[in-house]
């Protein structure tokens, strides 16, 4: 392993999903000391996804079914303490999709606290992935299992304001595809004024 400065703490870099093997440290996210249960569990598909994750409840828990979430619109908003993952906890079998670099675009835009996006692909967008809104009152977020890929600018951005604390990034994959689109900023994780964040067992690409 070795050690990438993030600028907000010391993360570390794991090569054995690289290698095809799985870190002792990543459970299945239901089964991972962070997992966050809800109250409520809402599946969700492809034609309903983006209305049911805007329109959640604290304390939801919107299940993606396998399939491709073609994201349409610049973002989706994340306004509650809700948890967005995959259900079959295969995060290549879940996709949203972006509309390419040539679009101003951003996945999910977190502003409330203790949100989970887990067991999911992100690519082709062309801001950031996941974009956590500090000055809107997001804390504490986690991202985990997921796997984002050529993104034009941050792959994860926490904006400033009054920053982002104790946030997780845990047992992700972050990076390009050969010939992907290649950003034009400092990509993977930007997190301003971020406090008592931990980011591990994350293979950066």
């Amino acid at each position: 392993m070795r050690p990438l400065a993030l600028g907000i703490a010391m993360g570390w870099i794991c090569a054995a999903e690289a290698a095809g093997q799985t870190s002792p440290f990543c459970a299945a996210y239901t089964a991972s000391p962070i997992y966050r249960p809800r109250l409520r569990q809402v599946p969700a598909n492809p034609s309903n996804w983006i209305g049911l994750i805007e329109g959640a409840l604290d304390g939801d828990e919107i299940l993606l079914a396998d399939g491709v979430y073609n994201l349409n619109q610049y973002a989706v908003q994340i306004t509650k303490q809700i948890t967005v993952r995959g259900a079959s906890g295969n995060r290549a079998a879940v996709r949203v999709q972006g509309q390419g670099y040539g679009v101003g675009s951003e996945g999910f835009m977190i502003h409330a606290q203790n949100v989970t996006i887990a067991d999911l692909t992100m690519t082709a967008i062309r801001n950031h992935a996941i974009s956590i809104k500090g000055e809107s009152g997001a804390e504490a977020p986690h991202v985990y299992n997921v796997h984002l890929y050529d993104i034009g600018t941050q792959h994860i951005k926490g904006t400033p304001g009054d920053g982002v604390g104790n946030g997780v990034v845990a047992c992700s994959r972050i990076g390009y595809t050969p010939g992907g689109v290649r950003g034009d900023y400092i990509n993977a994780i930007d997190i301003h004024r971020g406090i008592g964040w931990i980011v591990r067992d994350n293979e950066i690409y």
